[in-house]
């Protein structure tokens, strides 16, 4: 899609009865790109229930980079009308360097601009990066290869969950 409408159109989401499988899900969670050479992608949010866009987001892969010793890959994400840190819309760039490994999706460092100036956080950091950016015990990344895994539970209308910070499960068919 070239240009995302400004009113996002109608749909529906209807649960199949053909059982769940395994898939790959390699992409940055949260921000849909695959870490990989060549990848690039436009998103958008909108506001419900007027369906408004209200935050774009041009997104691509531009080359390998290394933090820390780590090679993974650099992304740039072109952001407009986004939420600054003084909560006011702004145009915003911000880079990530992610490493996409055969088990786990991880960022590895990301940057952005606050009153203008850059500011970078990378794994090392501890809680303030691990807070915001990282993801599983010592930062190991998103799993990428999902399978059901029983963590979530469905009774009717009823859904329960196992005791745990973030569910990754596979939990039906769309």
């Amino acid at each position: 899609m070239k240009r995302l409408p400004k009113i996002l159109p109608e749909y529906t989401i209807t649960p199949v009865s053909d059982p769940p499988f395994e898939c790959r899900w390699e992409e940055l969670m949260g921000w849909f790109i695959v870490p990989k050479l060549g990848e690039k992608l436009n998103w958008a949010i909108y506001d419900h229930p007027e369906r408004v866009i209200t935050e774009v987001f041009e997104m691509e892969v531009i080359g390998r980079a290394v933090v820390h010793g780590i090679e993974g890959v650099e992304i740039v994400s072109e952001e407009r009308n986004a939420i600054d840190s003084e909560h006011r819309n702004a145009d915003v760039t911000r880079k990530f360097v992610v490493q996409l490994t055969d088990t786990h999706s991880r960022i590895l460092a990301e940057e952005h601009p606050i009153d203008g100036i850059k500011h970078f956080h990378t794994f090392l950091d501890g809680d303030a990066f691990i807070g915001n950016w990282g993801f599983g015990e010592d930062n190991c990344g998103n799993e990428i290869n999902l399978r059901q895994c029983g963590s979530i539970h469905r009774d009717g209308s009823n859904v329960t969950t196992e005791n745990a910070k973030v569910l990754l499960d596979v939990v039906g068919r769309y």
